[in-house]
Protein backbone atom coordinates (compact mmCIF):
# COMPACT_ATOMS: atom_id res chain seq x y z
CA UNK A 1 0.00 0.00 0.00
CA UNK A 2 2.83 2.42 0.78
CA UNK A 3 4.24 2.04 -2.72
CA UNK A 4 0.81 2.69 -4.19
CA UNK A 5 0.48 5.84 -2.05
CA UNK A 6 3.97 6.96 -3.12
CA UNK A 7 3.13 6.44 -6.79
CA UNK A 8 -0.12 8.34 -6.36
CA UNK A 9 1.74 11.12 -4.53
CA UNK A 10 4.07 11.55 -7.48
CA UNK A 11 1.16 11.51 -9.93
CA UNK A 12 -0.59 14.19 -7.84
CA UNK A 13 2.66 16.21 -7.84
CA UNK A 14 2.57 15.99 -11.60
CA UNK A 15 -1.14 16.85 -11.76
CA UNK A 16 -0.83 19.80 -9.37
CA UNK A 17 2.06 21.13 -11.45
CA UNK A 18 -0.05 20.89 -14.59
CA UNK A 19 -2.81 23.02 -13.00
CA UNK A 20 -0.43 25.94 -13.42
CA UNK A 21 -0.31 25.55 -17.18
CA UNK A 22 -3.17 28.00 -17.60
CA UNK A 23 -0.85 30.69 -16.30
CA UNK A 24 1.70 29.83 -18.98
CA UNK A 25 -0.70 29.43 -21.90
CA UNK A 26 -3.51 31.61 -20.58
CA UNK A 27 -3.92 33.40 -23.90
CA UNK A 28 -4.69 30.18 -25.76
CA UNK A 29 -8.40 29.42 -25.52
CA UNK A 30 -7.90 25.74 -26.39
CA UNK A 31 -6.13 25.07 -23.09
CA UNK A 32 -9.29 25.89 -21.21
CA UNK A 33 -11.03 23.12 -23.15
CA UNK A 34 -8.14 20.78 -23.88
CA UNK A 35 -7.01 19.97 -20.34
CA UNK A 36 -10.43 19.08 -18.90
CA UNK A 37 -11.40 17.26 -22.09
CA UNK A 38 -8.20 15.21 -22.03
CA UNK A 39 -8.63 14.48 -18.33
CA UNK A 40 -12.24 13.35 -18.72
CA UNK A 41 -11.41 11.18 -21.71
CA UNK A 42 -8.38 9.68 -19.96
CA UNK A 43 -10.33 8.85 -16.79
CA UNK A 44 -13.10 7.11 -18.70
CA UNK A 45 -10.79 5.21 -21.01
CA UNK A 46 -8.53 4.28 -18.07
CA UNK A 47 -11.43 2.73 -16.19
CA UNK A 48 -12.64 0.67 -19.14
CA UNK A 49 -9.15 -0.31 -20.27
CA UNK A 50 -8.12 -1.15 -16.71
CA UNK A 51 -11.09 -3.52 -16.33
CA UNK A 52 -10.23 -5.26 -19.58
CA UNK A 53 -6.54 -5.57 -18.71
CA UNK A 54 -7.46 -6.98 -15.30
CA UNK A 55 -9.72 -9.57 -16.93
CA UNK A 56 -7.01 -10.54 -19.43
CA UNK A 57 -3.81 -10.40 -17.34
CA UNK A 58 -4.99 -10.65 -13.74
CA UNK A 59 -4.38 -8.30 -10.83
CA UNK A 60 -0.58 -8.05 -10.94
CA UNK A 61 -0.16 -6.89 -14.55
CA UNK A 62 -3.74 -5.82 -15.25
CA UNK A 63 -3.51 -2.98 -12.73
CA UNK A 64 0.17 -2.29 -13.38
CA UNK A 65 0.27 -1.80 -17.16
CA UNK A 66 -1.63 1.47 -17.45
CA UNK A 67 0.33 3.47 -14.82
CA UNK A 68 3.58 1.91 -16.00
CA UNK A 69 2.96 3.21 -19.53
CA UNK A 70 0.70 6.25 -19.07
CA UNK A 71 2.73 8.23 -16.53
CA UNK A 72 6.01 8.23 -18.49
CA UNK A 73 4.03 9.04 -21.66
CA UNK A 74 2.34 11.93 -19.85
CA UNK A 75 5.76 13.18 -18.73
CA UNK A 76 7.03 13.00 -22.29
CA UNK A 77 3.96 14.92 -23.50
CA UNK A 78 4.72 17.60 -20.93
CA UNK A 79 8.29 17.97 -22.24
CA UNK A 80 6.91 18.20 -25.79
CA UNK A 81 4.49 20.89 -24.60
CA UNK A 82 7.16 23.02 -22.97
CA UNK A 83 9.43 22.76 -26.01
CA UNK A 84 6.69 23.38 -28.59
CA UNK A 85 7.27 26.37 -30.86
CA UNK A 86 3.56 26.81 -31.52
CA UNK A 87 1.13 27.35 -28.60
CA UNK A 88 -1.49 25.17 -30.29
CA UNK A 89 0.94 22.24 -30.38
CA UNK A 90 1.66 22.92 -26.74
CA UNK A 91 -2.06 22.79 -25.95
CA UNK A 92 -2.39 19.51 -27.87
CA UNK A 93 0.55 18.01 -25.96
CA UNK A 94 -0.86 19.23 -22.64
CA UNK A 95 -4.22 17.67 -23.51
CA UNK A 96 -2.43 14.35 -24.08
CA UNK A 97 -0.55 14.84 -20.80
CA UNK A 98 -3.78 15.46 -18.87
CA UNK A 99 -5.32 12.36 -20.49
CA UNK A 100 -2.28 10.28 -19.57
CA UNK A 101 -2.28 11.25 -15.92
CA UNK A 102 -6.01 10.56 -15.61
CA UNK A 103 -5.72 7.17 -17.31
CA UNK A 104 -4.25 5.83 -14.08
CA UNK A 105 -7.13 6.77 -11.78
CA UNK A 106 -9.21 3.62 -12.36
CA UNK A 107 -6.34 1.13 -12.04
CA UNK A 108 -4.84 2.89 -8.99
CA UNK A 109 -8.11 2.89 -7.06
CA UNK A 110 -9.01 -0.62 -8.22
CA UNK A 111 -5.61 -1.97 -7.14
CA UNK A 112 -6.01 -0.32 -3.75
CA UNK A 113 -9.45 -1.86 -3.24
CA UNK A 114 -8.26 -5.23 -4.52
CA UNK A 115 -5.33 -5.30 -2.11
CA UNK A 116 -7.18 -3.96 0.92
CA UNK A 117 -10.47 -5.82 0.54
CA UNK A 118 -12.19 -5.40 3.92
CA UNK A 119 -9.84 -2.52 4.80
CA UNK A 120 -10.65 -0.51 1.68
CA UNK A 121 -11.72 2.64 3.54
CA UNK A 122 -8.45 2.87 5.48
CA UNK A 123 -6.38 1.98 2.40
CA UNK A 124 -8.01 4.60 0.19
CA UNK A 125 -7.50 7.12 2.99
CA UNK A 126 -3.80 6.26 2.87
CA UNK A 127 -3.88 6.60 -0.92
CA UNK A 128 -5.45 10.05 -0.69
CA UNK A 129 -2.91 11.06 1.96
CA UNK A 130 -0.11 10.08 -0.42
CA UNK A 131 -1.72 12.15 -3.15
CA UNK A 132 -2.10 15.16 -0.87
CA UNK A 133 1.54 14.93 0.21
CA UNK A 134 2.51 15.29 -3.45
CA UNK A 135 0.43 18.46 -3.62
CA UNK A 136 1.90 19.75 -0.36
CA UNK A 137 5.33 19.66 -1.95
CA UNK A 138 4.46 20.61 -5.51
CA UNK A 139 2.35 23.71 -5.01
CA UNK A 140 4.96 25.85 -3.21
CA UNK A 141 7.76 24.56 -5.43
CA UNK A 142 5.90 25.30 -8.66
CA UNK A 143 4.88 28.69 -7.24
CA UNK A 144 8.53 29.44 -6.51
CA UNK A 145 9.70 28.30 -9.95
CA UNK A 146 6.93 30.18 -11.77
CA UNK A 147 7.59 33.29 -9.70
CA UNK A 148 11.15 33.17 -11.00
CA UNK A 149 9.96 32.52 -14.57
CA UNK A 150 11.44 29.02 -14.49
CA UNK A 151 8.54 27.31 -16.26
CA UNK A 152 10.73 24.89 -18.13
CA UNK A 153 12.25 23.68 -14.87
CA UNK A 154 8.78 23.25 -13.36
CA UNK A 155 7.59 21.18 -16.32
CA UNK A 156 10.77 19.08 -16.44
CA UNK A 157 10.48 18.40 -12.70
CA UNK A 158 6.84 17.37 -13.16
CA UNK A 159 7.96 15.05 -15.98
CA UNK A 160 10.56 13.45 -13.71
CA UNK A 161 7.89 12.81 -11.08
CA UNK A 162 5.61 11.34 -13.74
CA UNK A 163 8.37 8.95 -14.76
CA UNK A 164 9.02 7.99 -11.13
CA UNK A 165 5.31 7.45 -10.54
CA UNK A 166 5.16 5.06 -13.47
CA UNK A 167 8.33 3.22 -12.49
CA UNK A 168 7.16 2.64 -8.92
CA UNK A 169 4.48 0.41 -10.42
CA UNK A 170 7.15 -2.18 -11.20
CA UNK A 171 7.14 -2.83 -7.43
CA UNK A 172 3.40 -2.66 -6.84
CA UNK A 173 1.84 -6.11 -6.85
CA UNK A 174 -1.91 -6.16 -6.27
CA UNK A 175 -1.75 -9.89 -5.57
CA UNK A 176 0.46 -9.32 -2.52
CA UNK A 177 -1.65 -7.99 0.33
CA UNK A 178 1.52 -7.45 2.39
CA UNK A 179 0.58 -6.08 5.77
CA UNK A 180 -3.17 -6.18 5.15
CA UNK A 181 -4.62 -8.89 7.33
CA UNK A 182 -7.86 -10.55 6.43
CA UNK A 183 -10.52 -10.34 9.14
CA UNK A 184 -10.39 -13.10 11.74
CA UNK A 185 -13.14 -15.67 11.32
CA UNK A 186 -14.00 -17.25 14.67
CA UNK A 187 -14.11 -21.01 14.61
CA UNK A 188 -17.42 -22.72 15.18
CA UNK A 189 -17.67 -24.46 18.56
CA UNK A 190 -16.85 -28.15 18.39
CA UNK A 191 -19.79 -30.36 17.65
CA UNK A 192 -21.62 -27.57 15.79
CA UNK A 193 -21.81 -27.96 12.05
Amino acid sequence: MWRNAAAFSKSDWYYDSMKWTGKVFGGVFGLMLGGPFGAALGAGVGGVLGSRLFARFGARWGFRLIPLCAMPAAGLALIIAVEAANPYWAVAALTVAFAGVELIEGPVWAATMYIARADTMAATGLLNTGGNLGGLISIPLVAYLSGNHEWTAAFVLASVFALLSGLIWMWIDATDSGCIQQPHQPEAPSGVA
